[in-house]
C-alpha cells in the first residue's frame, strides 16, 4: 500500500512468492468512492507440463503433481538400463530442468556347454536383444579342437607324448 493508507488514490501492489504466478491485476487503486478499482488477484502455483515420456520406463513425480519444485524420477523397465540422468526438476518458469536419459535394452549373451556323454558335447551360443525382441541361438556339434604343442603344461614326474 502506498502511504500506508486506504484513502482516495492510495494503491496496493501485489506480488507472489517464488513458485507462484499472479493471476489478475497486481496494482489496485482506491477510487473516489473509497473502493478498490478491482478484485484482488490470486497466486496460483507454477505448473510444468507432464514430464517427457521415455520409452520402456516409468516416471514417478514427487507429491503426484507437476508444480514448481516437483521432481520427476525415471526408472527403466526390467531388461533395460538407464543411460543419462534419472531426475528432472520443475523450475520457477514452468519448465523441466535437466534432460532425462533413455532406457537401453540390456543385451544378454552367453555360451552354454551341454555334455551328453564322454565323446559328444554341444556348444550353444545364445543371444537376446530386448530392444527388438531378437533371440538367436547357434549349436555346434563336436567342434574340432586343436592344441598347440608349444603350450603344453609341464607336469612334474610325468612325460607327455603327442600323436
Amino acid at each position: 500500500m502506498s502511504n500506508n493508507t486506504r484513502s482516495y488514490l492510495s494503491s496496493v501492489n501485489y506480488s507472489c512468492k517464488e513458485g507462484y504466478v499472479l493471476v489478475g491485476r497486481g496494482l489496485l487503486t482506491c477510487d473516489v468512492d473509497e473502493r478498490w478499482n478491482g478484485p484482488p488477484p490470486r497466486c496460483e502455483p507454477v505448473i510444468c507440463p507432464n514430464p517427457p515420456v521415455i520409452v520402456n520406463s516409468v516416471v514417478r513425480i514427487s507429491a503426484n503433481n507437476t508444480i514448481f519444485g516437483a521432481v520427476a524420477e525415471y526408472t527403466c523397465d526390467e531388461g533395460y538400463e538407464l543411460m543419462g540422468e534419472s531426475r528432472i526438476v520443475c523450475n520457477v518458469a514452468g519448465f523441466w530442468d535437466g534432460e532425462p536419459g533413455y532406457c537401453r535394452g540390456i543385451r544378454e549373451t552367453g555360451v552354454y556347454e551341454l555334455y551328453f556323454n564322454h565323446n559328444s558335447w554341444h556348444d550353444i551360443h545364445y543371444n537376446h536383444n530386448p530392444e527388438n525382441n531378437d533371440n538367436s541361438a547357434a549349436v555346434a556339434h563336436n567342434p574340432d579342437l586343436a592344441c598347440s604343442r608349444s603350450i603344453a603344461a609341464a607336469v612334474q614326474r610325468a612325460a607327455a607324448v603327442f600323436d
